[in-house]
């Protein structure tokens, strides 16, 4: 996955989901995109076996901040997939630059070797 991305008008983004194995036959995985504003989308899905791709249209009113992507699938024995090892997180933005992290706030002072302030 990419990020963080700019969303001053709708866009489309790519989106790749590979499985650790196969969903169950006649089935195929349902993939949902959480963004910071508004409700759930559903990202529509094409692929065979392990490797599935899709579109997801992303619109300034969703906001600004970390999206979540949520899945369901299920294997051939009915264990449930909802985990991901990677790509969990989508940071759009729909101003013209992200917001900047907050400053670390109270540091610790610390010395150098010969009794400086670093």
């Amino acid at each position: 996955m990419q990020g963080p991305v700019q969303v001053l008008a709708e866009r489309d983004v790519q989106v790749a989901l590979s499985l650790s194995e196969p969903p169950q036959k006649n089935t195929s995985p349902i993939l949902r995109f959480t963004p910071p504003e508004g409700g759930a989308v559903i990202v529509p899905l094409s692929g065979a076996g392990a490797a599935w791709a899709g579109t997801l249209r992303l619109r300034p009113d969703m906001g600004s901040g970390n999206g979540r992507f949520s899945m369901e699938v299920a294997d051939d024995l009915g264990n449930a997939g909802t985990r991901f090892s990677a790509g969990e997180y989508l940071e759009i933005y729909n101003t013209e630059f992200p917001e900047a992290p907050q400053a670390p706030q109270a540091l610790p002072p610390r010395r150098s070797r010969e009794g400086r302030s670093i």
